[in-house]
């Protein structure tokens, strides 16, 4: 299985308020897969249009946590 990269992240976790942030940047125009058809698709008009949006980002607007954690 290929590995996609992560162009940029950034996470903020306040253990002790059980709130927290994420902040990722995928640069998808490089997406790889084993299957150089299944990567050509992903990349399409289709789903993620890369030629247009060459990176994929995603800011967390919640977050929950469930039991005990040690992230932080």
């Amino acid at each position: 299985m290929s590995e996609q990269k992560i162009a940029h992240s950034t996470g903020d976790f306040d253990k002790n308020k059980h709130r927290g942030k994420i902040d990722i940047t995928i640069p998808v125009k490089t997406l790889q897969t084993d299957s150089q058809h299944f990567a050509g698709h992903l990349k399409s008009s289709d789903l993620f249009r890369t030629e247009k949006f060459p990176e994929m980002h995603f800011v967390s607007t919640k977050s929950n946590y469930v039991g005990k954690t040690d992230l932080c």
